[in-house]
C-alpha cells in the first residue's frame, strides 16, 4: 500500500504529464493553422494559363482536399484538449481531495496522542482532596508536591504541541522538496528533446521551390529547385512547404 507522499508525486507527475499533452496538441494546432495560411498564399500565388484548364482544375482539386484534411484535423485535435482538460480537473480534486484527508488523518492521530498522555498523567500524578483540612496538612508537610504536579502538566502540554508542529512542517518540507525535483526533471527533459530536434532538422536535405520563398522534400511536387539543408534554406529566409511538411 502506498503512503500519501507517493501517491501525491504520482498525482504531480500525471497532472504534469497532461498539461504537456495538452501544449503538444496546441502546437499541432498552430502548425495546421499556419499550414492552411501557406496553402491560401500558394493558391493565390500560382497562376495557369487560359487554355490550361485542366491543370488548373487539378490544382484547385488538390489544394480543396488538403484543406479540409487540415481543418479535420485541427477540430480532432480540439477535442482530444478538451478531454484532456477534463482529465486535468478531475485529478487535481482528487488530489485536494487526498490532501485534505491527510491533514484530518494527522490532526486525529495528534489529539489521540495527547489525550493518552494526559490520560497516563492523571494516572500517575492523580488530582489530591480539595477539602480545607487535607489542603492545610498538605501544604505544611509537602509545600513541593503541588509545584511538581503542575510542571508535568505543562512538561506534557509541551510534547503534545512540539509533535504537531513537527508533524506540520514535515509534511510540508516533503512536499515542497517533491514539486521542485519533478519540475525540474521535466524541464531538463523538454530542453533536451528540443535540441536534439533542432539540430537533426537543421541538416535534413530539401530542395528549393519554383516560387522561390518555400522548401520541400525530395518527392514533392513542387521541388524543382537547388538542394541545401534546412538551415541553408531557413537562412535565406525561406519557409517550409505547407503540402510535404520538410
Amino acid at each position: 500500500m502506498k503512503n500519501p507522499i507517493d501517491y501525491f508525486k504520482d498525482s504531480f507527475k500525471i497532472i504534469d504529464n497532461i498539461k504537456n499533452e495538452i501544449l503538444s496538441k496546441k502546437q499541432e494546432i498552430d502548425t495546421c493553422k499556419k499550414q492552411l495560411d501557406e496553402i491560401k498564399f500558394e493558391k493565390d500565388s500560382t497562376s495557369f494559363k487560359w487554355y490550361d484548364v485542366k491543370n488548373k482544375t487539378n490544382f484547385n482539386e488538390e489544394i480543396k482536399a488538403e484543406k479540409k484534411l487540415l481543418k479535420a484535423k485541427i477540430s480532432k485535435l480540439e477535442k482530444e484538449i478538451k478531454n484532456l482538460e477534463k482529465q486535468k480537473e478531475a485529478e487535481t480534486d482528487k488530489r485536494n481531495k487526498l490532501f485534505l484527508l491527510s491533514g484530518i488523518v494527522a490532526f486525529v492521530i495528534v489529539c489521540v496522542i495527547a489525550i493518552t498522555v494526559g490520560s497516563i498523567n492523571e494516572k500517575i500524578h492523580p488530582e489530591p482532596q480539595t477539602t480545607t483540612e487535607f489542603i492545610e496538612t498538605t501544604t505544611i508537610a509537602n509545600t513541593d508536591k503541588p509545584i511538581t504536579e503542575t510542571t508535568t502538566a505543562n512538561t506534557t502540554e509541551t510534547i503534545a504541541t512540539t509533535i504537531a508542529t513537527t508533524t506540520t512542517t514535515t509534511t510540508e518540507t516533503t512536499m515542497k522538496e517533491t514539486t521542485e525535483k519533478t519540475t525540474k526533471e521535466t524541464t531538463e527533459k523538454t530542453t533536451k528533446e528540443t535540441t536534439e530536434s533542432t539540430t537533426s532538422r537543421s541538416q535534413k536535405i530539401v530542395y528549393g521551390s519554383r516560387t522561390g520563398n518555400h522548401y520541400h522534400l525530395g518527392g514533392c511536387r513542387y521541388a524543382n529547385g537547388a538542394k541545401m539543408t534546412v538551415a541553408e534554406a531557413e537562412r535565406k529566409g525561406w519557409e517550409p512547404c505547407a503540402v510535404c511538411n520538410p
